[in-house]
This record gives C-alpha cells, structure tokens and sequence, in this order.
C-alpha cells in the first residue's frame, strides 16, 4: 500500500480536501450572512434589506460555486473516472504505481497546487475567499465590492490572456463560469 498512496500523494490528496474545505466555508459564511439579514429572491426588494449586500452575497456565492464545480465536478470527478477506467486494465503493480502518479500529476495542474504557473491564480482565490470569510452583515459593501470586482477582473485579465497564449487550457471552462456573459468583462470595460 506505501508503493502507491506514498507521502507525497497524501500531502496530494489532503491540499485537495483542505482546498474544498475553504471552499465550503466561504460558502457557509456567505449563506449565513444571507440569512442573517434574510435575503432572497423573494424579498431581494424589500426597503428594510440592502440592496447591495444582497447583490454582493450572490456575486460571491456565484465565484465559489464555479470554484467548487470546477474543482469537484470538472477536475476530479473527471480525473476519477479516468483512473477507474485505466485500473481496470492494470496487469501488475508497476502499472498500477504508473497511473496513480499520472493521476497525482493531473490533480496538482488542474487543481492548482504546486506548480509556480498555477500559483498566481490560487493565491488570488485564496484572498476572494479571505473575503467571504470575513462578510458580516456590518460589511462596508462598496468596499468589499470593490475589492472581490478588482480580484476577479485581474484573475479573468489573467486566465484569457494564458488562455489565448494556449497556455493553461484547463482553466478554460472556470473562466467562462465566472465571465458568463462577459459580466466582468463588460464591467470593466465600462470603467475605462
């Protein structure tokens, strides 16, 4: 069993569950705050709410979500699946040492773990879920907004410009989550 759950893909396997963990926290800390001040879609219009916080916990609920999907559904349940695939072909334990470390390969790339391209973008992930965290129903919104818009639009700025490179193909499908409708891109075309 140490042949091939080594410690090295252990300390794999547990940046990637620590990783979704943040994940579910911000997430957690958005829908409290969400229902702390009991904003819905249903009562999103009502006088005693703030607008803006609502819109702001929605915006940011969106960016997790896409996190989580991109990290859970496009990378590892993909990558899963692959590894499932390949096992059941396996003929001896060298084979089997072979695709497990490819599988760790494509997990620390696409999951944006130890690799110095990657770590501009998980560091800027890392500081918007900084912000999540800290929400409270006392946040100064225009501030927080400012700052979660400023982190987005300088990961998209980023993520296209390596993507029209052909560098980083992965994150594609991340990119269009967050700029589904050029959102932010319209927005910050809109500054200038």
């Amino acid at each position: 069993m140490n042949l091939i759950f080594t410690q090295e893909a252990m300390n794999t396997y547990n940046d990637v569950l620590h990783f979704n963990l943040k994940h579910k926290k911000a997430r957690y800390v958005s829908i409290i705050i969400a229902y702390t001040k009991r904003i819905s879609l249903q009562n999103l219009m009502r006088k005693d709410i703030p607008h803006d916080l609502s819109l702001l916990v929605f915006e940011m609920n969106h960016f997790i979500i896409n996190v989580q999907k991109y990290s859970i559904d496009g990378v590892l349940t993909g990558l899963w699946n692959e590894l499932i695939r390949k096992l059941a072909t396996i003929q001896d334990i060298d084979e089997l040492r072979s695709i497990h470390e490819v599988f760790m390969d494509k997990i620390q790339k696409q999951c944006l773990f130890h690799n110095p391209q990657n770590n501009f973008v998980k560091s800027r992930i890392m500081e918007v879920l900084q912000i999540c965290w800290k929400l409270t129903p006392e946040t100064d919104v225009d501030e927080v907004q400012g700052t979660f818009r400023g982190i987005v639009q300088i990961l998209l700025s980023m993520l296209h410009s390596r993507l029209n490179q052909g560098i980083q193909m992965h994150l594609e499908g991340l990119a269009l989550r967050w700029d589904f409708n050029y959102f932010y891109s319209e927005s910050a075309l809109l500054k200038n």
